[in-house]
């Protein structure tokens, strides 16, 4: 699922899918009927079931995009293991780690399994070209204070949220360089002392990128488009034929994609 997740393009995600359910199915021992819907069916189940826990606005669409940032960022957060969420705008990655804030709040959250988990406690750290190493250092010496408040009564993870960490890179005073030596501590320490989040719209070099887990989303195409909306304007509740309502999406949607390639600043207006 790590793997799957780096992949960029969804037909390779696919395709990555259907090869990892036959090496499964070619054990002698164990069973032989994963199918790649079975494979993405789990998945979705285990997503579903954090979502459905989570209190949320009314407007908010939970689609693939959503569902895959909020499942990865809280188990990188509860095992500590540092990632970066990848995507083009409108990718949910904000929303997600915002979602994830607000509810894991140890003994304080609505849901029942929540108050089994530590609280998540997010201190931001905003990438730009005028970052510097001693700015990034000093968040992560910040949050690793406040993690030393963590007791057996009140379990506490803390998180660094590097924020539009791409942009960072592209400072002169290059402050990405001190992330080796905090993602990847000293032997015999297996992960940082805090839990580590990158989002970003583009992808960082794979010096910085290869010590962390790394999820790509991939571009939104019509079907993405088409069951955003549906989510979005829950359609059950608007009388019109069901061929209506698929025609008018798909106008939508071609429309959207038709102006998204067009603009000529890239990336202008999106999701």
């Amino acid at each position: 699922l790590c793997y799957q997740a780096r992949f960029y393009d969804q037909n390779l995600r696919i395709e990555y899918c259907k090869e990892i359910c036959k090496t499964y199915n070619e054990f002698e021992d164990i069973r032989k009927d994963l199918t790649s819907d079975y494979y993405e069916k789990v998945i979705r189940k285990e997503q579903m079931d954090f979502m459905r826990r989570m209190s949320k606005p009314p407007q908010v669409a939970a689609n693939e995009a959503l569902l895959e940032n909020v499942l990865v960022m809280i188990v990188c957060i509860l095992t500590k293991i540092p990632v970066f969420v990848v995507g083009a705008p409108g990718a949910s990655k904000s929303l997600a780690i915002r979602l994830v804030s607000q509810n894991l709040r140890g003994g304080d959250s609505d849901d029942p399994y929540f108050k089994t988990l530590p609280q998540v406690y997010v201190i931001p750290y905003q990438g730009s070209s005028s970052s510097t190493t001693d700015g990034l250092v000093k968040v992560f010496m910040k949050a690793e204070e406040y993690q030393k408040t963590n007791s057996k009564d009140f379990p506490l993870i803390t998180v660094v949220l590097l924020d539009e960490v791409g942009l960072a890179e592209t400072s002169p005073h290059n402050p990405l360089k001190v992330l080796h030596s905090l993602l990847e501590p000293s032997y015999p320490q297996e992960f940082p002392n805090v839990s580590v989040i990158g989002i970003s719209n583009w992808r960082l070099d794979n010096s910085k990128s290869s010590r962390a887990l790394l999820i790509q989303r991939p571009k939104f195409e019509r079907k993405d488009l088409n069951n955003t909306a549906k989510l979005l304007l829950k359609l059950e509740r608007f009388q019109l034929p069901c061929y209506d309502k698929v025609k008018i999406l798909h106008a939508l949607s071609e429309s959207y994609l038709k102006y998204e390639k067009g603009q000529p600043i890239k990336n202008f207006h999106g999701l």
